[in-house]
């Protein structure tokens, strides 16, 4: 700590540690930014193992900058954590089933930055440890692959990488240089195609049957595809709001699929850079939306 600029930091721990004063969630966390800003950690990565453990130290740990790439949870059952656990084991059980399950640290990291990997815990503890590995080497892969791309001005995939940014900012950043709520996509080779997205079990009805049996299909207004790319966050689960998310040129796109990431990484300009019929589209009301007639008269993409 002496090594890297923290020795205000050092004199205070020490102080309270020779004093049998308890440490705060607060000193901890200081004490981990000082451990976390060395070249060796730096280059190296670091483990936090058993913290954080309440969702309140995880918001600190945040705030400090420490973002772990990949966190996992490891599910057991209580038989399991009282055979390989301390014989004191019990109270934390109860505590633990106490508590309220939204405001632990893997509820705060799923709503964050999705970036949580549940293990089974059942198996034994040589799989369990090679299962958690496995999910940290694929994310740190991911991450390095992310970075030489973006380095190279290349598109980059944003799937798993919840630690390079987290998903209220992927949210905020969205790409909306094709307007807001256009309706209608270039998808499938220039032939005008618009997802069909539910926001319930069951789809939506469609509306104007006679020109949707052609080629048309409806959108919900909050959700647009432009030839696979999107303006708005995707409607669906944290874990998923990464998924088909690629970062370019300092912007952020969310596509249809894989075939459009496919795309997109080898031809951005196929989505970008392409001729249009008019000019870029302006934001259409809401109202107006529904009367596809209207969108596509007004506000054709591309």
């Amino acid at each position: 700590m002496r090594a890297h600029g923290f020795e205000q930091l050092r004199s205070v721990i020490v102080d309270k540690l020779q004093a049998g004063q308890e440490l705060s969630d607060v000193d901890i966390t200081a004490c981990l930014k000082a451990a976390t800003s060395s070249e060796e950690v730096g280059s190296r990565g670091f483990v936090l193992d058993g913290w954080p453990r309440t969702e309140a130290q995880a918001i600190l740990l945040e705030e400090a900058g420490i973002v772990p790439s990949t966190v996992v949870e490891i599910s057991t059952s209580d038989a399991t954590c009282r055979a390989r656990g301390p014989i004191d084991v019990e109270p934390q059980l109860d505590s633990y089933h106490r508590s309220n399950s939204k405001s632990t640290p893997s509820s705060f990291y799923r709503r964050l930055r999705g970036n949580v990997v549940t293990v089974d815990g059942e198996q034994s503890r040589w799989a369990v440890y090679a299962a958690a590995e496995r999910s940290v080497m694929a994310t740190q892969q991911a991450e390095s692959h992310y970075r030489q791309r973006i380095s190279a001005g290349q598109p980059a995939k944003l799937s798993t990488l919840g630690g390079v940014i987290s998903l209220d900012s992927f949210r905020r950043g969205l790409s909306a240089e094709f307007g807001g709520y256009c309706p209608v996509s270039f998808k499938g080779w220039m032939k005008m195609v618009v997802k069909e997205v539910g926001t319930s079990k069951t789809p939506r009805r469609r509306q104007h049957a006679a020109v949707h049996d052609a080629e048309y299909d409806v959108v919900e207004p909050h959700l647009c595809l432009f030839g696979g790319v999107t303006s708005f966050a995707a409607v669906g689960s944290n874990e998923k709001v990464l998924e088909n998310a690629v970062e370019y040129d300092g912007k952020y796109y969310k596509l249809a699929g894989d075939d459009e990431v496919k795309l997109f990484l080898d031809k951005p300009d196929f989505f970008l850079h392409r001729s249009r019929i008019e000019d870029v589209p302006h934001h259409i009301p809401l109202l107006q939306v529904s009367s596809f007639a209207f969108a596509y008269r007004t506000s054709t993409c591309m």
